[in-house]
């Protein structure tokens, strides 16, 4: 197969900061001081698709690959003829889904420190410092991962024709050698991620399939 496909990537982090210092002077001999902070870290999702997302496809027409090396940029070359026109190119209605991956994770920490100190002098050369201090931290992370494992295929072929963008590469790595090899395979297909998920939704209810072979989240996408 000659596969590519669409991800999504994404979280937020926040941080967040208190502290408080105050010092206070009894009298000539005794000196207090409160230090207190508290802070927070937390990252996660910014999207429904979780923090990482790929869903893939691809054309079952290549009957043959060859890779020519001794340039910056080894040559891909792609034999697409799968019965039709010699050297057939990259159609649209032969791309199908094939698998798809959804990564989400999330994490939490917290840190609470408090620290009363004091000094009290004796005399004029003698003095003695104390103190307590508390520290508290709280850590969670968690982390999920469906996997799709359809990498033989999904739809049927048609069915992203509608939504498929016909892509190339050419022109993106001028300074290297090789990149304009005649033979280099520079056309792919993009899509968006929503528009890959809602045909493959639209295929497992057109195949009725039941909660239990679809998944947690009950689609299959």
């Amino acid at each position: 197969d000659f596969a590519m496909g669409t991800g999504e990537d994404g979280r937020e982090n926040t941080n967040d900061s208190f502290g408080l210092n105050i010092e206070w002077n009894l009298n000539d001999r005794l000196m207090l001081a409160l230090d207190y902070h508290d802070s927070s870290a937390e990252t996660g999702a910014i999207g429904g698709n979780g923090t990482s997302s790929l869903v893939t496809m691809a054309s079952f027409n290549k009957v043959g690959q060859s890779l020519i090396t001794g340039f910056d940029m080894p040559v891909m070359v792609l034999n697409l003829n799968s019965g039709g026109e010699t050297n057939r190119p990259l159609y649209a209605n032969d791309m199908i889904i094939t698998g798809s991956t959804f990564g989400n994770d999330a994490a939490f920490m917290d840190i609470e420190q408090a620290k009363v100190s004091g000094t009290f002098d004796f005399t004029d050369s003698s003095s003695i410092d104390f103190g307590v201090q508390l520290t508290e931290v709280s850590n969670r992370s968690v982390s999920s991962n469906v996997q799709l494992d359809n990498w033989g295929g999904l739809t049927r072929p048609g069915d992203l024709a509608d939504v498929v963008v016909r892509s190339s590469i050419d022109g993106q790595f001028d300074e290297l050698s090789g990149s304009d090899h005649p033979e280099l395979q520079t056309e792919f297909f993009s899509a968006s991620l929503a528009d890959l998920q809602a045909v493959g939704e639209a295929h497992y209810a057109a195949e009725g399939l039941d909660y239990a072979t679809t998944g947690d989240c009950g689609t299959g996408y």
